[in-house]
């Protein structure tokens, strides 16, 4: 079987393995045909120590692996340590976001920061044999002459994961109530909190009260990835307000799941979301979105996202091989 190093942030706890929820669907759904081998850089490499340290231990762990070919699951520091600890290896790099579009905090450190972080994602992107991105938006991120050598392919869902589950016994199961309307709305942590951009999806909110009193933000950002699917199904409708995005996985995981999406038309948003049967794409204006939400919660209706989803290709058994391809195309070169 070959072998495949994921270079990713996370770590390796025991036997259990702590990275990007993605990143692990990913690995586990190109099993049947590749070894993962996981060169996890820890939660923070951002340190010219960490760096060095990981490119060393990355370097060991290319030198006692049979290798057939390195993926880096994010660029900037992330591809960087990839690509200088396993060169001459055949290298792909996966781009998703906040990489190559920049990250929205305020102050010149952030300013610096994006800038350095921007930079070494188009110096890996220049060494990459392939590169891959979650959506047209970061493709167009990047110098046209090396778009020969990018594949657009978005993060796959885990459709026996994200599935329609009853609404009732999942918000039992949290101890949500039944008496409300709940929107989702995945605000994430950290650097990233700006950019999900929750001021607008408040004030949306506060517009469909008008209509709906007893509604209310449903918020996650520090659930564990199991219950994600509880959360989803316990939603009347999952919102999406952010600034920018690649591929939102939460509108792929909503829509497996059969929950409307109202989305503005951030990333790959107007792809996913095709018709009104799965869900709207509004302007980044409060009141819009707040009337597509009223509309989808008289109308008390759930989606047909699954079956577009698998349509699209975007089960984690169809994304799978599509980074095949990939693999083959560089390992035949």
């Amino acid at each position: 079987m070959k072998k495949v190093m994921f270079v990713n942030s996370g770590i390796i706890r025991g036997d259990r393995i702590e990275t990007s929820s993605f990143v692990q669907s990913q690995a586990l759904s190109l099993s049947h045909h590749w070894e993962v081998i996981w060169g996890l850089t820890g939660w923070d490499s951002t340190s010219l120590k960490s760096m060095f340290l990981n490119i060393l231990k990355l370097r060991e762990l290319n030198k006692n692996s049979d290798l057939s070919i390195v993926h880096a699951q994010y660029g900037s520091i992330n591809s960087f340590i990839a690509m200088m600890a396993t060169k001459g290896k055949p290298f792909v790099v996966s781009f998703c976001g906040d990489d190559l579009l920049g990250t929205i905090q305020p102050g010149i450190k952030w300013r610096i920061r994006e800038a350095v972080a921007k930079f070494l994602s188009l110096v890996t992107a220049f060494a990459a044999d392939h590169i891959i991105v979650k959506s047209e938006n970061i493709k167009r991120a990047l110098p046209g002459i090396w778009h020969r050598k990018v594949t657009i392919i978005p993060n796959g869902v885990d459709t026996s994961f994200f599935r329609p589950l009853d609404k009732l016994d999942s918000r039992k199961e949290l101890g949500l109530s039944n008496g409300k309307y709940y929107v989702l709305f995945n605000h994430s942590v950290g650097n990233n909190l700006l950019r999900k951009n929750k001021p607008l999806a408040d004030a949306a909110i506060n517009k469909v009260k008008l209509h709906f009193p007893e509604v209310e933000l449903l918020v996650t950002g520090r659930v564990p990835h199991h219950q994600m699917p509880l959360y989803i199904n316990s939603a009347d409708v999952v919102l999406l307000t952010s600034l920018h995005e690649g591929s939102p996985n939460i509108i792929k995981e909503a829509m497996a799941s059969n929950v409307p999406v109202v989305s503005v038309p951030c990333g790959d948003a107007l792809e996913r979301i095709t018709d009104d049967s799965i869900g709207y794409v509004c302007p980044y204006d409060a009141e819009e979105l707040a009337d597509k939400i009223v509309l989808i919660l008289k109308d008390n209706r759930s989606s047909t996202g699954r079956d577009s989803l698998i349509k699209q290709g975007l089960s984690t058994e169809d994304v799978s091989k599509k980074i095949e391809l990939v693999y083959n195309l560089v390992l035949s070169k």
